[in-house]
């Protein structure tokens, strides 16, 4: 039981730094004003992980995502859908570009050498460009529970851990936060300046926080009044430190 542990521990990590890896990509490389697909592809990332992580990176983001795992002059990838896009018919449609695919709407693989990998992504962007509006990106929030930042603590944070691994079947919880003050300046990210990073405060507590895709936010967020936030309470790992942020999924003004 302790090795099956540890073995699963050591997954977690592997997933953990793959999905931080993959969201810096997403950073550096995706116009999601004008992509409404995302393909991350990179050297080094695990075959046995990739559909876990895009099942994470199409929830952050809500669309249609693929991730490649590069070696040895081939990829091998793995997709998960939204509702409304049929990703084995759009893999058919990219099918020239491929080695071979299989599954079926939601979930799908594939593989296929590197020289065809940026014929193939333009060719799987354009073909979700042409089936989904940005009205179809827009996500529904369902909200689990409502919680204060005193509610974070060790205990909650092991709670959360225990819950997982995440995917489509077990999602993150999603927690409205209410009337929160905005602490500092909020700052703009992104190569398109799509996302945004900001910190939260509710009495002594507070939090640095993420929104992807939420720049269209920053107005809001700068004129010093309280905010509502839904958002998901996660551990970020980066450079060997690990630390609690808020990856926020929506902001409005607090309903005084």
């Amino acid at each position: 039981a302790k090795e099956l542990d540890n073995e699963n521990k050591r997954r977690q990590i592997i997933q953990q730094a793959v999905v931080d890896e993959a969201l810096l990509k997403v950073n550096a490389e995706a116009d999601l004003k004008n992509e409404n697909a995302l393909v991350l592809a990179n050297a080094g990332w695990h075959p046995g992980v990739v559909g876990i992580v895009a099942s994470k990176i199409k929830e952050e983001f809500n669309r249609p995502t693929i991730i490649i795992a590069l070696e040895n002059g081939s990829g091998k990838g793995s997709a998960r859908s939204v509702a409304g896009f049929d990703l084995y018919e759009a893999l058919t449609a990219c099918k020239t570009h491929l080695d071979g695919y299989g599954g079926h709407p939601m979930a799908a693989g594939l593989t296929l050498s590197n020289q065809k990998l940026e014929d193939f992504k333009k060719a799987f962007i354009d073909f979700a460009n042409e089936r989904l509006t940005k009205e179809n990106l827009q996500a529904t929030l369902t909200l689990d529970s409502e919680m204060a930042l005193q509610d974070i603590t060790p205990r909650f944070m092991d709670f959360l851990d225990k819950l997982s691994p995440y995917g489509p079947g077990n999602m993150r919880p999603k927690f409205a936060i209410r009337n929160a003050e905005i602490a500092g300046a909020p700052k703009v990210i992104g190569k398109t300046g799509e996302h945004i990073r900001f910190k939260i405060k509710q009495g002594l507590k507070s939090y640095p926080a993420v929104g992807f895709g939420l720049s269209n936010k920053y107005e809001m967020l700068i004129t010093g009044q309280p905010v509502d936030i839904a958002c998901v309470v996660e551990t970020n790992e980066w450079q060997g430190n690990t630390s609690i942020q808020m990856n926020v999924r929506d902001i409005k003004r607090a309903v005084t």
